[in-house]
């Protein structure tokens, strides 16, 4: 091997190792990235990233997440988890575990406020927040017993007493791998088994839309397609927010388009447009009336990519 190959060769095992220093950190910054704490000591790479990461608390993250919003007028409030598929797991025995990141929710002094949290279905048990922020409750999952069928679930019924001011908690439950203590990771997805729920305490109105970022379309669909998005609210009595769909006005006709092909566009009609008004408290609410799309000339225009934007707009008006 001449000089060059061994300059190639150096370059390459510098690279791995320096790769493989890095990648024991992702595991730690994933769980940082979900909202759990880590050790930082392990070095400075580490204690940055972490840092930076706790500025941005929800960047690119895959977890499932769930909201609660509570107020004044509305201090109980529901979710479920909800494991079906473990045959996606290695075999192995399982343990779902559910904590509470801040142990309650403020006063108006600042003081934290324990809440309770009912548990019924794999876990069967009424807890405080503290309780679940300095002994998580556990129950044991036998691999592979989780299905369609028969899911694995657990009901939360949240009750807050107390509460004064806009505070937040997280209740996060994990499906922990036994052998290992970590979360499991899905076969399928190569995802941690994790959901977060956002307990949201509003002193004054709170909402929450989201929106689609992107829907696929297979070629040749000419079903509608559902373009819906979701609200999570907690608003006083006369308070309403509607939310509507529109072509963005960057975009010049109701077509699907593509740069490369600007001869031809998809034209598409669309359904349910208008504002839809909600109003008191919603978890998750779709429109009653979904929008959408039905798009057509499929047979006219040569197989490529083509695509079109969206606005979702949001009207609040104060009760």
């Amino acid at each position: 091997m001449d000089n060059s190959g061994i300059q190639d060769l150096t370059a390459i095992t510098e690279a791995v190792e320096e790769y493989n220093s890095f990648k024991g950190y992702i595991r730690q910054v994933q769980e940082v990235n979900d909202g759990n704490t880590v050790n930082s000591s392990d070095g400075e790479a580490l204690h940055g990233i972490i840092d930076t990461l706790r500025l941005f608390p929800n960047f690119v993250s895959a977890v499932d997440k769930d909201s609660v919003a509570l107020n004044k007028d509305a201090t109980t409030g529901t979710a479920v988890f909800t494991l079906s598929n473990a045959v996606n797991y290695p075999d192995g025995s399982y343990t779902l575990r559910v904590t509470s990141k801040n142990g309650g929710l403020k006063d108006v002094s600042g003081n934290i406020l324990d809440y309770n949290v009912a548990m019924t279905g794999a876990i069967e048990k009424t807890v405080t927040a503290k309780a679940l922020n300095t002994s998580p409750e556990t129950a044991d999952v036998a691999n592979n017993t989780a299905s369609a069928a028969a899911p694995k679930a657990i009901n939360f019924t949240f009750t807050v007493t107390g509460v004064t001011v806009t505070s937040e908690d997280v209740i996060t439950i994990e499906l922990i791998d036994n052998a290992t203590g970590e979360v499991a990771v899905d076969k399928t997805t190569n995802e941690p088994v994790r959901k977060t729920i956002n307990i949201h305490f509003a002193a004054d109105d709170f909402f929450e839309v989201t929106i689609p970022a992107e829907i696929d379309v297979p070629w040749g669909e000419t079903e509608a397609v559902d373009v819906s998005y979701k609200v999570t609210s907690s608003l006083d009595t006369g308070s309403k927010i509607g939310v509507s769909v529109a072509r963005s006005a960057s975009v010049a006709n109701d077509t699907l388009t593509n740069a490369a092909t600007s001869t031809y566009a998809l034209p598409y009609t669309s359904q349910n447009f208008t504002s839809t008004e909600f109003t008191g408290k919603n978890e998750g609410a779709l429109p009653a009336q979904k929008p959408s799309l039905t798009i057509s000339g499929w047979t006219d225009a040569p197989i490529a990519e083509y695509s079109t934007t969206l606005t979702y707009t949001v009207d609040y008006t104060k009760g």
